[in-house]
Formats: C-alpha cells, sequence, structure tokens
C-alpha cells in the first residue's frame, strides 16, 4: 500500500485506468537509498508523486530539492524517464498520457528483442 493520500490516489486511477503493473519503492542505484514511489523497471519509466509544493514540504526546500535534482539526474543518466507528478496533476488525461509513454516503451522492447532461431515472428514459440 503507498505511503502518501497522493500515492494511493495516484495507485487507484492508475488501476482504473488499466496501467501497466508497476513496482513500488523501487531501487534503481546501486550504492544509494534511492527509490522511487513507481516504476516499471523492464522500460526504465519511473513515477514520483510530489507532495507538499504549497506548504513548503521536503521537496521544495532547498537541502531536499537538490537531493532530488541529484537523484533524478542520475536516473536520468542511467536511462530512466522520469514522471514527477504534483497532487493537481493526479488526473485522467495526465495518467492516460504516462499510461501511453509506457505503452509505446514496452512496445518498442519487444520489437527489438532479437527472435529465437526457428520461430515465426508474430507466433509464440
Amino acid at each position: 500500500m503507498p505511503d502518501s493520500a497522493l500515492e494511493r490516489r495516484f495507485a487507484l486511477y492508475w488501476r482504473g485506468l488499466n496501467g501497466p503493473t508497476l513496482v513500488q519503492e523501487h531501487r534503481f542505484a546501486t550504492g544509494r537509498r534511492w527509490r522511487f514511489d513507481f516504476a516499471c523497471p523492464d522500460v526504465r519509466v519511473a513515477i514520483e508523486v510530489e507532495g507538499g509544493e504549497w506548504c513548503g514540504g521536503r521537496h521544495t526546500r532547498g537541502v531536499g530539492f537538490n537531493a532530488d535534482c541529484e537523484k533524478y539526474n542520475e536516473a536520468t543518466c542511467a536511462g530512466w524517464a522520469v514522471f514527477r507528478l504534483t497532487g493537481a496533476m493526479i488526473t485522467v488525461p495526465d495518467l492516460e498520457r504516462i499510461i501511453r509513454f509506457v505503452r509505446a516503451r514496452q512496445a518498442s522492447s519487444l520489437s527489438t528483442t532479437p527472435i529465437p532461431a526457428g520461430a515465426t515472428p508474430g507466433h509464440q514459440a
């Protein structure tokens, strides 16, 4: 179960939209304690639900903001696409856009997977 009310709302909308399976609290960097709120590791897509943007929460104060920037930059260097969502952005249109992005990456990943010798494209082995 997600930790925050915003994360629970995100998860409820995501499931309601039949979004691809996500891993919660996914660790992505060896030797660091960094975690993504939600991730689709097979295609390196992460979703961070950012709270406290109007009340001076951890993500908007100097030290927390700098730490988040370092984390997101490292993730980008490692090939991750990171979506950052505020509470106002947890909407059907915004999540549908992210779901389309994840599915496109999944389809692209499948299209570049080598076909085993003797297998016919479009048929299961």
